[in-house]
Parts: C-alpha cells; sequence; structure tokens
C-alpha cells in the first residue's frame, strides 16, 4: 500500500508541474515540485528494490488438483469450454494439438500428443507468441490470438502447420508481446 501510494504521490506531482509549467506559472510551486518529484522518484524506485514481490506461483504444480481444477475434472476434454483441437500428419507421425480454456473460472490447458501419447501439457493462461509453449525433442507448438487460439506447430526448422492470423491477431501480437 504504502509503494503504491507513493507511486501514485509521485504521478501526481508530475502531472501537477506539467499543469503548473503550462499554465499557472506559479514559482512556489515549481520549487516544492522541484524538490518533491526527485524524493518521491527515489522512494519508489527503493522500494521497489527492496520489497520485491514474489511472482504468483500456480495453485498447484499442475496437477489437476486446485479448486478450479477440479470443476472440469469430470468433464471430457472434447465437451470443456473453448475446446479447440489441430492434427498433422508428418512423417508417418500424428501431431495432434488441444487446448481448453474457461474466463469463469480461469483456468485451462494445453497438451500436445504424438502417435496417441501425451508427451507435453501446460497450464499457463498468458504466453508469448514468440517462445514455444509446448515442447517435445523436435516438435515445438506456439500459440496466438486476440479474439481465438491460433496455433502453429514447428518440427525442427520447418513448419508444419500455422493458422492465418487476423490484423486484430497480428496488432496484439504486437503491442502485447511479453518477451
Amino acid at each position: 500500500m504504502l509503494r503504491k501510494s507513493i507511486t501514485y504521490f509521485f504521478w501526481l506531482s508530475v502531472a501537477v508541474s506539467l499543469t503548473n509549467s503550462f499554465t499557472l506559472k506559479n514559482d512556489i510551486i515549481g520549487e516544492v515540485l522541484f524538490i518533491l518529484i526527485p524524493v518521491l522518484l527515489a522512494a519508489d524506485l527503493g522500494l521497489k528494490f527492496l520489497w520485491k514481490q514474489k511472482p504468483r506461483e500456480a495453485e498447484t504444480g499442475g496437477d489437476g488438483n486446485s479448486e478450479k481444477e477440479k470443476l472440469f475434472a469430470k468433464v471430457p476434454v472434447e465437451q470443456r469450454p473453448n475446446f479447440k483441437e489441430w492434427s498433422v500428419q508428418h512423417h508417418g507421425r500424428t501431431i495432434r494439438v488441444i487446448n481448453w480454456y474457461s474466463l469463469r473460472p480461469l483456468v485451462g490447458a494445453a497438451h500436445l500428443f504424438i502417435d496417441g501419447v501425451e508427451v507435453d501439457c501446460s497450464r499457463a493462461m498468458t504466453h508469448s507468441p514468440k517462445k514455444p509453449l509446448l515442447v517435445s525433442g523436435n516438435v515445438k507448438v506456439f500459440f496466438s490470438g486476440a479474439l481465438s487460439v491460433k496455433a502453429s506447430v514447428v518440427d525442427g526448422e520447418e513448419l508444419i502447420h500455422r493458422d492465418d492470423l487476423s490484423l486484430a491477431d497480428k496488432i496484439v501480437n504486437k503491442l502485447f508481446y511479453f518477451g
């Protein structure tokens, strides 16, 4: 709460300083803000380094035991919300990718099957389109999409499946790339 307050007052002082510079032109306000802005900036940066927040971990290790995941445990994968499946034949192997998610509660999963055997699974709800979410040997699966999930499957350096991206998908990939 303290850090949020300091950040809020820092940006408020910057806004007041800009307003003062362009409209009011009051010397006393300018002098106070000249001292206050660097102090608030130093306090904000100092608190960011001192009070590093631990990243939120998943409620489970992805073993399906969270309360959210238990809601869908008895539902067949094909009947889960927003279910989507991709299947590709490549060099005599069947590569199958399944993705599903629910926004209420926020839960979902992606699965990679090669010749009917599940080789990778992820329960990440957001992901960078530049990094593979599912990997097994040379097979990598990338996900992206703004309004619906799009998948690309790569075997080694060879692109074997790619969903067409809409303009909205391309914009979202550029603006919200989490690097």
